[in-house]
């Protein structure tokens, strides 16, 4: 066997040793690629407060440490408040439900082609009764236990995650100048020429998306509860971080808090408040997104809404909750890579025309 055909086959041999590697680490990860996926964003984007807080501390483990510990803060906070304002709610609703006499069914609804009546004999019944109302839907007490169990074990799964994700975090904080310096390597490596820039633009993109979607959701949160505070609806706390939690999808699912809680103010004769909120929820709370979003989102990458949108929603549909920020960074890196290479000058710059050369000059060899 000569020399080239060796080589070849060692060449062969390492790239399938190297691909089988890659496969079953990636196996093993498989797992944990939820956590540690959302520690990476989460680094990423808090990354300019952790170094103004190590020079602080002049600790990387203490940094590291309190940057985990925020990590769980941010978002074990808002579920220990829904888990215990969720129960106070239900039971308030109860006892509102049945102390008060609800009206029939409008004229509007009963004048509906082919459902309309039917669903105005079911309102009549239930505001005629709603004792006996409730009694009835007794039935469907197996898919609501089965409901609430999914529910507790996706709550289990999240706080698992949660902490796994802490974890991570701990390390991607305390690890990050090394992992860093060995990514940008590895970037030069793959491409000398655009590697470093595009490394640059991915944790850019990748810091403006989480920026746009969770500023923007966090305002249009705080917003809602101050109107709905102001309204005097009850528990405006849990009800605004409800409508955080929909703004983190762009599509305008606000309106499922919101909508519900003018009607209530419309129930009670509140007819002043009732348009205060309709109006709050409508330019304030829906309008603050049309400018807040893109205005974040801009600031570190110029993506256009239409790209993050798609990345919410595909990403949302195909990998869960978790796929609100993936979807988006991924089709912002490669939107943002793509823009790059289509700006980037197809000769070298040697070959290039410069703009004052006359048109019938020959370019240099």
């Amino acid at each position: 066997m000569s020399a080239e055909p060796a080589a070849n086959v060692e060449q062969a041999i390492r790239l399938l040793v190297a691909a089988a590697l890659l496969a079953g680490s990636l196996y093993v990860l498989m797992p944990l690629l939820a956590p540690i996926v959302w520690a990476s964003i989460f680094v990423i984007s808090t990354w300019p407060l952790y170094v103004r807080l190590r020079r602080r501390v002049r600790s990387v483990s203490a940094a590291a440490t309190l940057g985990a510990l925020a990590l769980l803060v941010m978002f074990a906070l808002p579920i220990a408040l829904m888990a215990t304002s969720l129960v106070d709610l239900g039971n308030s609703a109860l006892a509102y439900s049945r102390s008060r006499e609800w009206p029939g069914a409008p004229a509007l609804i009963a004048d509906l082609p082919w459902i309309g009546e039917a669903i105005a004999r079911r309102w009549n019944e239930a505001v005629a009764d709603v004792p006996a109302f409730l009694a009835s839907l007794r039935q469907y007490e197996p898919q609501l236990r089965e409901f609430l169990l999914r529910v507790g074990r996706g709550l289990g799964q999240s706080v698992l995650l949660l902490l796994l994700a802490a974890v991570f975090a701990f390390f991607l904080f305390r690890d990050a100048e090394r992992l860093g310096s060995t990514l940008q390597r590895a970037a030069a490596r793959i491409d000398p020429q655009q590697g470093l820039k595009l490394l640059d633009v991915a944790t850019a993109t990748t810091r403006s998306v989480v920026y746009g979607i969770v500023g923007t959701a966090a305002t249009q949160g705080l917003l809602a509860a101050i109107g709905l505070a102001i309204a005097g609806v009850p528990a405006p706390l849990l009800l605004g971080l409800f409508v955080g939690m929909l703004a983190l999808i762009p599509i305008g699912l606000t309106g499922v808090i919101m909508l519900p809680a003018c009607a209530w103010l419309f129930l009670e004769g509140q007819f002043g408040w009732g348009i205060f909120l309709t109006l709050w929820a409508v330019f304030v709370v829906g309008g603050v997104d049309n400018f807040l979003r893109p205005l974040l989102i801009s600031r570190g990458s110029r993506l256009p809404l239409a790209i993050v949108l798609t990345g919410v929603l595909g990403g949302l549909l195909t990998l869960g909750v978790l796929g609100i920020f993936i979807g988006a960074v991924l089709l912002g890196v490669v939107y943002v890579m793509l823009r790059e290479w289509a700006e980037t000058p197809a000769l070298p710059p040697a070959l290039e025309q410069k703009p004052d050369a006359p048109a019938d000059q020959p370019l240099p060899r």
